[in-house]
């Protein structure tokens, strides 16, 4: 039997095994549709600071990211499973 695997990140991940139930990735994009906020947010403001993000040193990535994730407030998974 095969498992639906989510990336977390290059060496971690959530392995889905109970069926007809939602993923996060869906509660994220209906919350966020629900909220009006644009999907891709973090990778639209990522790319406006740093379109070359892939090029840049590990430090500059971080940093970019990092300025990316302050344009949101960040707590949509927490809203969503806490109903806040």
């Amino acid at each position: 039997k095969t498992y639906p695997i989510i990336p977390l990140s290059h060496n971690c991940g959530l392995v889905g095994w109970v069926n007809n139930c939602d993923t996060i990735q869906f509660l994220v994009k209906s919350y966020r549709e629900n909220q009006s906020i644009r999907i891709n947010s973090e990778h639209n403001f990522l790319q406006c600071f740093a379109p070359n993000y892939e090029k840049l040193p590990i430090l500059n990535k971080i940093e970019a990211f990092e300025l990316s994730l302050m344009q949101t407030d960040g707590n949509d998974l927490k809203n969503i499973l806490f109903q806040t």
